[in-house]
């Protein structure tokens, strides 16, 4: 009988986590595991995993810790999974209960930091983040962390059940679908329109490239915000004035936010924090030159890959990121270096890769729970 592995994802929004499960669950399929996908909401990651052809539960989150628990508990011992992976801390919380009461081994994967609230919201995200790490330190069988920037941000660097295993991304889109650029010259930025993003910051830089641009007589470029959430509205009344009034435009969310990144002259990431994003290795797929904050894992990933055209600049520094997006939007790869950037990627971050390393892993943990040695898996 193939091993059963249960991802358990909270579901309440479609991000750059879900995004990353789907793909290496799908990878992971294709290695001969059967999979099992737990979510506590159905939405837009419930949809795209069952189209996707998973296995997928839902669990509604309910009143009552107690209640909720003892019908995850239930569920989990309807699926029977052999090991169970959580991403986030409600998955977690989830997983350890689930180990107590059944005796599976658990995995906790860090995707990031918290977000940048502020008030009681930002000491709640601080004591679940505490609270997560904790639990992950003392009861989870391995923890995952998408960099090893992020590891150290977490200090857990040291651990022995660390694993590092970075995002991954599907090969470049076809940037010969229709798009919506009009043939202008496109800066794309993609991603949730929450605190942590700073949308803001990137719309402080590229009005501060078309000031530039303006003087030197360049012609401009447009900014395609590809993404919704909370800041939408301030965003949409900072966009509205000089310079940037009619030179940017809010596409909302996009199912084909990869095949606009791959059709983009730039993409611009202008976050306070990040694991490894996962519009980055779009980028990356596609070759599209990448403008970045410094943050998390995206130095990392960059410094893997010489000769791609990149530019970094310290978080929230408007000024500096500015330059950053002007340099890349003047950078042009021929052919051969285009190729040899694609091999690259695929080598180091394609799902396939991914999949490699959660397959050999499961099976060391597996064998240690059964005190027998398991076999890798091998493809149907």
């Amino acid at each position: 009988m193939k091993d059963r592995v249960l991802y358990i994802v909270s579901g309440d929004l479609w991000g750059g986590a879900e995004a990353q499960v789907l793909l290496q669950t799908q990878a992971l399929k294709a290695l001969g595991w059967q999979v099992h996908v737990l979510l506590f909401n159905e939405g837009e990651t419930f949809s795209r995993y069952a189209a996707a052809g998973l296995d997928c539960h839902l669990l509604r989150e309910t009143p009552g810790i107690p209640v909720f628990s003892r019908k995850l508990v239930n569920r989990i011992r309807q699926i029977a999974p052999d090991i169970i992976a959580a991403h986030g801390y409600k998955e977690s919380f989830a997983a350890f209960a689930a180990s107590l009461c059944c005796r599976i081994p658990w995995i906790s994967t860090f995707h990031g930091l918290s977000e940048n609230y502020t008030g009681f919201a930002a000491f709640k995200s601080r004591f679940y983040m505490a609270m997560y790490l904790h639990l992950s330190r003392i009861h989870a069988s391995r923890i995952i962390a998408v960099s090893s920037s992020l590891a150290r941000q977490l200090g857990i660097e040291h651990l022995r059940k660390l694993v590092i295993i970075t995002n991954v991304a599907q090969c470049a889109a076809d940037a010969s679908a229709p798009t919506v650029f009009g043939g202008r010259p496109a800066i794309a930025f993609v991603g949730r329109l929450a605190p942590v993003k700073r949308a803001d910051l990137a719309l402080q830089a590229f009005a501060i490239l078309l000031r530039q641009r303006e003087d030197e007589g360049k012609e401009k470029p447009h900014l395609y915000v590809i993404g919704d959430g909370p800041e939408r509205p301030k965003l949409s009344v900072l966009a509205n004035s000089p310079p940037l009034a009619g030179c940017v435009h809010f596409l909302g969310f996009r199912n084909d936010a990869a095949s606009l990144i791959g059709q983009a002259d730039a993409l611009l990431i202008s976050s306070d924090s990040e694991g490894i994003p996962t519009v980055l290795l779009e980028a990356i797929a596609a070759v599209t030159p990448v403008a970045s904050t410094d943050v998390g894992g995206i130095s990392d990933v960059l410094a893997g890959l010489p000769g791609y055209p990149s530019a970094l600049a310290p978080r929230g520094d408007a000024p500096q990121l500015a330059i950053a997006l002007a340099r890349v939007i003047e950078m042009r790869l021929n052919e051969s270096e285009k190729t040899a950037i694609r091999t690259a990627f695929a080598d180091h971050f394609s799902p396939a890769t991914a999949a490699q390393k959660l397959d050999a892993m499961y099976r060391e943990i597996l064998a240690k729970s059964t005190n027998k040695e398991i076999t890798p898996c091998t493809k149907a």
